[in-house]
């Protein structure tokens, strides 16, 4: 299950909406085929683990090691257990049951029904923290979001909301970090500020892929300029910018004629309907969002109860009253009380970092 789980990393940016599947087949203590999700609406693991085998013979009495249970209705592709069955597989561990309403023990089921037998929970923790994204997002509807920001050690933000900083509060090996959520999330939030005064091309900056995540822009009134590095042709990826309904008709033509996909939502004192937003990235197919956004929208996105978790970078250098703090609390309502699990820890050089877990009472 080991290597199954490492297989179906691979899907990486490359599945969503989908989970992440790996699946590895088993006999006589050898591996004989391994497969995972590659892309959506492409052939599932357990396919692609059968596929992997040559001598199909050899797939009589094997066992398959599979990262989630295997489908058993026609979607986009025919269903998986029934190309279990046919290859005359002999057992299937499972790691988590599908919570799809589509699927929910029915897989698992078919495959008893057809001679298979089953044993489900081998590594369960590690596939359910595997596809945590997936798992959020389809229970609440709306996409996972992780927000992520660095500090001083003063808590500050950056050294001036007016103007760019060209000093970087963390260290490259952060920097290196994020690009890799960057790649894992797919999906790039910020607002408007952050193209304005940073003018962000939210790229992806490393050389083990060419894959941008696409970029996602809160601009209440459309008010960034079109030619702001983020909305280059060069980049290949789609942007997708939140804005008022009210915004003025020809600011919107120039944007569509941008070839700029547009969400337009409710507002109220200039403020974005948050969750309106999120809902319609949803039905978007958009299931997992890194905000890299600053103190204001990262207050906003608390105040809505949008952020499913947070990390955060702290850097050892102190930049002092004048620079902008952690959040903007004239944005925060301090009735919604939260529930703050610390996950994780560490140390980069001389930076540190904490992720936690975010939920609202």
């Amino acid at each position: 299950m080991h290597r199954a789980l490492a297989l179906a990393r691979r899907g990486s940016l490359k599945v969503s909406p989908n989970p992440m599947v790996g699946a590895v087949i088993v006999k006589n203590s050898h591996i004989i085929g391994k497969g995972y999700h590659k892309s959506y609406g492409g052939n599932h693991a357990e396919v692609e683990a059968i596929n992997s085998v040559k001598d199909k013979e050899d797939l009589k009495g094997s066992t398959m090691y599979v990262t989630l249970e295997p489908c058993n209705h026609v979607g986009k592709t025919n269903p998986c257990v029934k190309s279990i069955i046919d290859a005359k597989i002999s057992k299937v561990f499972i790691s988590m049951l599908d919570p799809n309403k589509e699927v929910k023990g029915g897989g698992a089921k078919e495959l008893e029904k057809g001679k298979v037998k089953v044993e489900i929970g081998c590594m369960e923790k590690e596939s359910r923290e595997l596809n945590h994204i997936w798992l959020y997002s389809l229970s609440h509807k709306v996409p996972f979001l992780l927000l992520k920001l660095g500090v001083s050690l003063d808590s500050k933000i950056a050294y001036s909301r007016e103007k760019s900083s060209s000093v970087r509060l963390t260290n490259s090996r952060s920097l290196w970090q994020v690009q890799k959520l960057r790649k894992f999330y797919s999906n790039v939030l910020v607002g408007s500020n952050t193209i304005k005064i940073d003018n962000a091309r939210l790229n992806y900056r490393l050389s083990d892929s060419n894959l941008n995540p696409r970029a996602i822009i809160i601009d209440s009134n459309l008010s960034t300029s079109l030619s702001s590095l983020v909305y280059s042709k060069e980049f290949s990826r789609e942007v997708i910018v939140i804005a008022s309904k009210n915004v003025d008709k020809d600011r919107i033509k120039k944007f569509e004629e941008n070839k700029i996909d547009l969400i337009l939502v409710n507002s109220l004192n200039n403020k974005l309907d948050l969750k309106e937003a999120f809902k319609e990235l949803y039905k978007r197919n958009i299931r997992g969002i890194l905000s890299e956004g600053g103190s204001r929208l990262s207050s906003s996105l608390f105040k809505e109860k949008l952020v499913s978790r947070f990390l955060l970078y702290r850097a050892p250098k102190i930049i002092g009253e004048k620079g902008v703090n952690l959040f903007d609390f004239k944005f925060y309502n301090f009735n919604n009380r939260l529930d703050i699990k610390l996950l994780k820890n560490g140390r980069i050089k001389d930076d540190t970092f904490s992720l936690y877990d975010i939920n609202y009472l």
